[in-house]
């Protein structure tokens, strides 16, 4: 039998291709002068990988496609690598990054403890926190004062994370959103600073690249009286009726909700698109009515009528999550203690397979299927903390609102639960800075003319050698101990 003339192998014979392809990433990114030993991947079994030239220092096995040794020339290297089995070569060119950040002088591990998970969940956002807590972490060591050298790495030093920045305190705790590649049991990362160069942050920790894949951002940490930023796409958004610009949240700051006339005008373009199949809404809550009324969080609408809104709850005790265009699809479910209470919630609708999905504190809450009413729409308006026409208005506070055309796993979304909650215990346990030593701050040594003196100089860490110049006649400095000593003179 012949094939139809449509199908698209009626003219053309498909083509089959069984050589190995290799799988690094692109660029491929390696740290200057450290001890390197990389397994080059394939899709398929090889019997030989040939390249034209490795950055200097590097050699490759061929057999075992092995590259091993120590990278000694900083730079960008066009690299052409060749896999070989029975079927044949396939030849392909990847960029080589010789990375060098040993101008940054203090480093720290944080291994990941807190995701016990077997998925690597890509691209994931977690939030982590620094302080004078951690052995030998010290603000003075900062080249800038605002933290401007701070950087993190990937578990190999050789990549830089884009991360932005929570809230900065030398004064106490500083916390920062950082992009992992790749979230799995038992990973580490680095952070590294001191860097007498760098006098500004990174681009990146400002132009979105840590919310890769979301639509829009509204985290409530950066805000002003007349605008709420988006950190994903510039979505920004205009607060009307508040007293007060943010309040604590979950992460930084959130937004508090009185129920009488605050509420959040989104931008109406950061509302999903026509033809928009797949959408995710999530974001921490924490309610403060005092009876059960209908309370609407979100409302989207255009003249076509509503396509998108969350009474959470409403006057039943349930929440009701519609979506639509004007004829509605509608999920609900009685809830329970989330007044007075932080709340993490995830609601997902799915179009292909007629499933909306609601997550409640990183567990699956309700499912519903037979959802079908497109909702992606060009809409007039969207709000958070009422509906759009100004009545069912909220009462609570709000932080880390998502919106994404994207549908995240449960693991995905346990996940984020247990990063985020608050007073949790750490999602990363801490290593001891390493770095040159530290003077302790505050120190001061007084002493009278000829009388005896003796001072102990303070290290991080303290198992250094000393030496010093210019101290005043008859003084002089242990050079193991650090005792500044003997009968100073006029």
């Amino acid at each position: 039998t012949s094939l139809p003339l449509a199908h698209p192998f009626s003219s053309l014979p498909p083509q089959f291709e069984n050589r190995p392809e290799i799988l690094l990433p692109d660029p491929f990114y390696i740290r200057f002068g450290q001890t390197q030993n990389i397994q080059i991947p394939t899709n398929r079994s090889f019997s030989q990988i040939d390249v034209d030239q490795l950055p200097p220092g590097l050699i490759l096995d061929t057999s075992s496609g092995l590259i091993s040794g120590i990278a000694d020339t900083r730079g960008n290297f066009t690299v052409t690598i060749t896999a070989t089995n029975q079927a044949g070569s396939y030849a392909q060119e990847f960029e080589f990054v010789v990375t060098d950040y040993d101008d940054w002088l203090y480093e720290l591990e944080l291994n990941v403890s807190g995701y016990s998970g077997n998925e690597p969940l890509s691209q994931f956002p977690v939030y982590l926190e620094l302080s004078e807590s951690i052995e030998g972490f010290k603000y003075d060591q900062f080249a800038s004062t605002d933290g401007d050298d701070l950087i993190f790495l990937n578990s190999t030093g050789s990549t830089e994370l884009p991360y932005e920045v929570v809230h900065w305190n030398p004064e106490g705790t500083s916390s920062f959103w950082v992009l992992l590649p790749s979230l799995e049991s038992n990973m580490s990362i680095v952070a590294k600073w001191g860097n007498t160069d760098l006098t500004t942050p990174p681009v990146y920790t400002k132009n979105g690249a840590v919310w890769e894949g979301y639509r829009a951002v509204w985290r409530f940490d950066h805000d002003s009286d007349v605008l709420v930023r988006d950190s994903a796409a510039s979505f920004h958004a205009q607060p009307r009726g508040f007293e007060q610009v943010n309040v604590p949240g979950v992460i930084g700051s959130g937004k508090q909700f009185d129920g009488e006339n605050d509420y959040i005008q989104l931008s109406s373009s950061s509302f999903f698109p026509t033809g928009t199949k797949q959408a995710s809404l999530s974001f921490w809550s924490n309610n403060q009515n005092e009876e059960l009324l209908d309370l609407t969080l979100f409302h989207s609408t255009s003249p076509l009528g509503t396509h998108l809104q969350l009474q959470l709850p409403a006057s039943d005790g349930a929440f009701h999550w519609f979506t639509g265009s004007g004829s509605l699809d509608e999920t609900t479910n009685p809830i329970t203690g989330f007044n007075n209470n932080w709340t993490y919630w995830v609601f997902q609708v799915d179009h292909f397979s007629g499933i909306t999905k609601v997550f409640k504190d990183g567990d699956l809450y309700t499912t519903q299927s037979g959802v079908s009413q497109p909702f992606g729409y060009a809409v007039e308006k969207f709000r958070i903390g009422s509906t759009s026409s100004g009545e069912e208005w909220w009462k609570g506070v709000i932080d880390e609102v998502r919106l994404s055309t994207k549908l995240e796993s449960a693991q995905r979304i346990e996940s984020f639960y247990t990063n985020q909650k608050p007073d949790a215990p750490s999602f990363f346990t801490y290593g001891s800075v390493t770095g040159p030593p530290y003077f302790l701050p505050g120190q001061r040594a007084e002493g009278f003319s000829d009388q005896n003196f003796s001072f102990f100089v303070q290290t991080y860490p303290d198992d250094v050698t000393f030496s010093a110049v210019g101290l005043p006649a008859g003084l002089s400095i242990n050079g193991a101990s650090g005792e500044i000593n003997g009968t100073p003179v006029k």
